[in-house]
């Protein structure tokens, strides 16, 4: 199997202490007392899969919880052209080892297995938009895998209850205990392309299609459910083409269970939104904070973008930060990927020239 090692977690000096903690003010020396490094993973990790392919596209999309991390291989080509995979690796001693090679059960060629991806604790989720369903061409799927004995085993195969040919179910995942939420930008309830999310709970066991959100004030080519994201009882829904601050601004939705009831609760959008923001274009969800990104945002040039930080007072949600690059450029797109937890947020710039032109 493939596996790569945190250098942080050596011990060079056989102290019983790694390597991370010992040097937790990065200087590159390893101090006997032991220093605290609450970011002891700031140590780059390469991750590849055992048998690599030539165009698969590994690595974009991932999603990380504890232990476990998910990668997804949309173009891989093993089940057929652009079948498409997902790889778990598993942190085991410090180690990061591939332990899974996950496929759709009824996958096909040109399924884009892997479009997304999300796992949280013992469970994953894959989407596969343009799986085809029952002759419906690209309607869309998501599979669910849960770690049973040590093995990742697919439990679940999700599908939308009023599924179309290209309604692309599945571009959008992510998942939290014991609720799943499932984008499909291309559904059509409020206007082509007008997009809809669905909402799965596991109850005894059982995934089960509880809730079709669609934004109150949808309306063609907005993309809702383009992004999505899940905590608690929370589900955020993204309409990166919403054009509420011009043509393409973006918005997003903000669902809520109540009782046993999915209502929406609020909209959120930039306070300083403009044309072609694509606001957003990925959401992050952890507790009373969310991060929206939009890369498309001029902050320090043409889409040079620029990630907006909304936190839940009092009920209500409420942007607080705007977070640019310090070194950004024109065509950055710094926003492209986002994500939080409790101490940290991560942000991708995925055009960024530091090691080279959109390095």
């Amino acid at each position: 199997p493939a596996t790569v090692t945190d250098p942080l977690d050596a011990d060079s000096d056989g102290d019983l202490i790694s390597d991370g903690v010992e040097d937790g003010n990065h200087d590159g020396m390893l101090d006997p007392a032991g220093e605290t490094d609450p970011a002891r993973h700031q140590g780059e990790v390469k991750i590849l899969p055992a048998v690599p392919g030539a165009g698969d596209g590994f690595g974009s999309p991932a999603d990380i919880s504890g232990d476990y991390a998910i990668l997804g291989a949309t173009w891989n080509d093993a089940g057929g052209v652009n079948a498409g995979a997902a790889y778990v690796f598993e942190r085991i001693n410090g180690t990061w080892t591939e332990t899974a090679r996950l496929t759709g059960s009824d996958g096909a060629a040109g399924d884009y297995f892997g479009a997304n991806v999300a796992v949280h604790g013992n469970t994953a989720i894959v989407g596969a938009d343009d799986h085809d369903l029952n002759g419906a061409e690209d309607a869309g799927a998501a599979y669910i895998f849960e770690r049973i004995d040590g093995t990742w085993t697919e439990t679940a195969r999700l599908t939308s209850s009023d599924a179309l040919a290209f309604d692309r179910f599945g571009g959008a995942v992510d998942i939290g205990t014991d609720i799943a939420a499932v984008g499909a930008e291309r559904d059509d309830d409020n206007g082509l392309s007008s997009g809809s999310a669905y909402v799965f709970e596991r109850i005894g066991g059982t995934w089960n299609e509880r809730a079709k959100l669609t934004a109150s004030d949808g309306a063609a080519d907005d993309r809702f459910g383009n992004s999505v994201a899940v905590d608690g009882t929370v589900v955020m829904v993204a309409a990166v083409f919403d054009d509420d601050n011009g043509s393409n601004s973006g918005s997003v939705y903000v669902f809520e269970r109540v009782g046993w009831t999915w209502a929406e609760t609020a909209k959120l959008t930039a306070s300083d939104g403009a044309v072609d923001d694509h606001f957003g274009g990925n959401v992050a969800l952890h507790g009373n904070v969310a991060m929206v990104s939009a890369s498309g945002a001029d902050a320090n040039g043409i889409d040079s973008g620029a990630v907006y930080v909304f936190e839940r007072i009092d009920g209500t949600w409420t942007e607080t930060a705007k977070l640019t690059a310090s070194d950004g450029a024109v065509e950055d797109y710094f926003g492209v990927s986002v994500a939080v937890n409790d101490e940290w947020a991560v942000v991708g710039a995925q055009r960024s020239d530091e090691k080279g032109v959109d390095s």
